[in-house]
């Protein structure tokens, strides 16, 4: 390939990212809002946190961020009547976390977290995996719909007609998965566990988990909880009744566990305060920048192959030894030297035996008969008469053309029989 036809394919490879890039962030971004969830608490786009951790910052008694520290230096598991709140898509726990937030509630603290995928670590620790789902994925069971209506099973929180909840993609109604808790109605360990919250008819998005001393609230629809959603009344009065379960103690804001951390050494790592934190945080700009990866690395791929000239196919050696006994054969009965051709004969019968059966025949004996005679399926004797025969021949001077065709018609025998 040309220098001019490679610099070609790099720039329509540069040229089709770029053009990606610009359509994954124009199917996010509308020009003035970011519609991806991503439950951010500093931030003011829809689907983000900013009213809600606002709103819990006037909420009891003390708010604390969790932003730059795991549970284990942050939440003080010695605290009373205080509240752990994560909401966000996946809640990253490894089990030393998960450890510190379990003891934080057995000893009489609440923990509220609301996410798009359930933690299967702590369900597994506090029991409750069976309860939940019979898909150990992480996956909550879902509807599609614009739209659902909320309410609670309580009577003093619960509404006649509940709370309306839409889902909006750049400012037009579009569907959304809700998810809520499989078979929880159904769950073996009852008495551990309340149920709170419902949307539709039956489908249960808020639960409240007995601990030790304390209770673990899970809900299943954390989009309920952004920007977006509060700011209708009916939704800001959901949310306040929904944090209402909370007692008025200290707070305890999870942002940091919103983002998978690498442990190094004795710290740990956020991914994001990598140089990349801008790029893998907007969805548009990350899928330009896989794109842009998966481009280079199909280039180098098909660069990669080696060139080199085509090599010939040469055809493998054959074995001439055949033709030659047979060519030598002709020559001697053309010059009637019986004894030299049945010679020639049972050169060709000795190949035969090496070639078909795979038996040496450098010394014939015993041995080799039985052999011979298991493999081709030729009763013993008749093969003991070639060779007798052959050995009379070899002994004499000269033979007639009667015994040459005697022999021959031994051989001959042999090749019909044999297998």
């Amino acid at each position: 390939m040309k220098k001019q036809q490679i610099y070609i394919l790099i720039a329509l490879a540069v040229l089709g990212s770029i053009l990606l890039g610009y359509f994954f962030m124009n199917s996010v971004v509308d020009g003035k809002h970011n519609w991806s969830e991503s439950y951010k608490r500093d931030s003011k786009e829809p689907y983000n946190n900013f009213i809600i951790a606002e709103l819990l910052q006037g909420f009891g008694k003390g708010f604390q961020e969790i932003t730059n520290n795991t549970l284990v230096e942050k939440l003080d598991v010695n605290a009373e009547n205080a509240s752990y709140v994560f909401i966000g898509s996946t809640l990253y726990l490894d089990q030393e976390n998960t450890d510190q937030l379990t003891k934080f509630v057995a000893n009489g603290n609440h923990a509220f977290i609301s996410t798009t995928r359930f933690p299967n670590s702590l369900y597994d620790e506090i029991g409750l995996t069976d309860c939940l789902s019979t898909d150990k994925s992480g996956s909550y069971d879902f509807q599609r719909n614009t739209s659902v209506v909320m309410n609670f099973y309580h009577p003093s929180l619960k509404t006649k007609k509940g709370s309306n909840f839409d889902f909006y993609y750049k400012n037009e109604l579009d569907n959304y998965r809700w998810n809520f808790f499989q078979n929880i109605e159904h769950c073996k360990t009852s008495e551990s566990y309340d149920l709170l919250g419902y949307f539709g008819t039956k489908s249960v998005n808020f639960i409240r988990v007995a601990y030790g001393g304390g209770y673990f609230y899970f809900h299943s629809t954390p989009i309920a909880f952004t920007n977006f959603q509060l700011k209708e009344k009916e939704s800001f009065e959901y949310a306040s009744k929904v944090f209402s379960h909370l007692p008025e103690g200290k707070i305890y804001w999870d942002e940091y566990n919103k983002d998978y951390h690498s442990t190094q050494g004795n710290r740990d790592r956020k991914f994001s305060d990598t140089p990349l934190q801008y790029i893998l945080s907007q969805p548009a700009l990350r899928w330009w920048w896989y794109t842009m990866l998966a481009g280079l690395l199909l280039y180098v791929l098909f660069r990669a192959r080696r060139k080199q000239r085509v090599i010939p196919v040469y055809e493998g050696n054959t074995n001439t030894s055949l033709e030659f006994i047979q060519t030598i054969g002709r020559l001697y009965f053309q010059q009637n030297d019986h004894k030299k051709l049945a010679v020639q004969e049972m050169k060709l019968f000795l190949w035969h035996i090496r070639d078909r059966y795979s038996l040496p025949t450098q010394t014939i004996n015993e041995d080799l008969i039985k052999r011979l005679a298991l493999k081709s399926e030729v009763d013993k004797e008749e093969i003991e008469k070639i060779f007798n025969e052959y050995n009379h021949i070899k002994k004499a001077r000269a033979i007639q053309a009667d015994r040459l065709v005697k022999f021959h018609a031994l051989l001959e025998k042999f090749y019909i029989k044999s297998k």
